[in-house]
């Protein structure tokens, strides 16, 4: 019969943590919620005061 592959009790030594596997991706969406949530208060007032555009496409822009 052959090892077919590891079994559950084998040591799994030598494998990266999950917390390590996951840390790059969880930075990236941290930095990009960061970075939108920076520019989202002032998008309203330049949609309705900069461009002069009404209150419903500021909700159309806030909300996209």
């Amino acid at each position: 019969m052959s090892n077919a592959g590891p079994r559950p009790t084998d040591d799994i030594s030598g494998t990266k943590p999950l917390v390590s596997v996951l840390m790059p991706i969880m930075a990236a969406v941290f930095i990009a919620f960061l970075v939108i949530g920076m520019a989202l208060p002032v998008l309203p007032l330049h949609v309705q005061q900069g461009l002069g555009l009404g209150t419903f496409l500021v909700g159309l822009v806030a909300g996209s």
